[in-house]
């Protein structure tokens, strides 16, 4: 669809998605922590009194639990406000301002890399897969980047690319796959077979699961992935699919999979 998805931001979301000019930003209602008055008072303060300027700005306006502050730092929908402050930093930031203002918590979790203090006695910058793992576990996705990347080490380095199909007709490949969708129909035998599209970093691709691999991995596949696909590129009407010979659902590394 060529659609852009951008972070959520307390200065530019609104509790639910919102689009515009093929841009799409992640409302507020997406961040797992935060409570649905919560997200309200928060657009409803903004547009009363105008944007956040920090993050003790946002805290002295709008009353939030320190987990629901954390949600919001970890997806990034601070990132605006943080006067180059990583979400690390904001974190930290957060803790502290909570216990001068008589807020008891635990601190925020963080990554083990966080929790160590540089010599100037801030936390290390995040990582990009930092970010990614994050905003997963805040928001159920990812923004910054492709899940695919955070599965690096388990992929094949020599594995196709969904850009190269339209040159690779008629021979096997392997790829690694997001799933997009899966529709099921019914062949004249009376099997169950499925046609839908995957996705990697590069671009998305068709498939084609002929009735045996629906039998043989039909759990799996009501999983989003990621899925090392194994098959050949056949053309139709000039335009390139991958007919299934083999599937296997990848390893979770820190519980980042999709559901289907």
């Amino acid at each position: 669809m060529g659609l852009i998805l951008v972070p959520p931001c307390v200065n530019a979301s609104e509790v639910r998605y919102t689009g515009r000019d093929g841009t799409v930003r992640v409302g507020l209602m997406q961040v797992s922590a935060l409570q649905p008055g919560s997200a309200r008072r928060l657009v409803s303060e903004r547009r009363a009194a105008g944007p956040y300027t920090s993050l003790a700005d946002l805290m002295a306006r709008v009353a939030l639990e320190p987990g629901e502050l954390d949600g919001l730092i970890r997806c990034g929908a601070l990132d605006g406000c943080a006067a180059g402050c990583t979400r690390a930093g904001l974190l930290w930031q957060r803790m502290s301002l909570s216990a001068r203002g008589g807020t008891r918590s635990a601190g925020p979790q963080l990554p083990l890399v966080w929790s160590v203090r540089a010599p100037g006695g801030t936390p290390p910058a995040e990582s990009r897969l930092d970010r990614m793992m994050l905003e997963h576990q805040s928001l159920g996705l990812i923004v910054s980047g492709h899940p695919l990347e955070l599965f690096g080490p388990f992929l094949p380095f020599d594995r196709d690319l969904a850009r190269d199909l339209p040159d690779r007709t008629g021979t096997r490949v392997e790829l690694a796959g997001w799933k997009i969708s899966m529709r099921t129909i019914r062949t004249r035998r009376g099997s169950w077979m499925e046609l839908g599209a995957f996705e990697d970093e590069t671009g998305a691709y068709d498939v084609v699961l002929l009735p045996e691999i629906v039998r043989r991995h039909g759990n799996e596949l009501t999983r989003g992935g990621p899925f090392l696909v194994g098959g050949v590129v056949r053309e139709d009407e000039g335009h390139p699919s991958v007919v299934v010979r083999e599937l296997r659902l990848l390893a979770d590394p820190g519980g980042v999979d999709g559901e289907g």
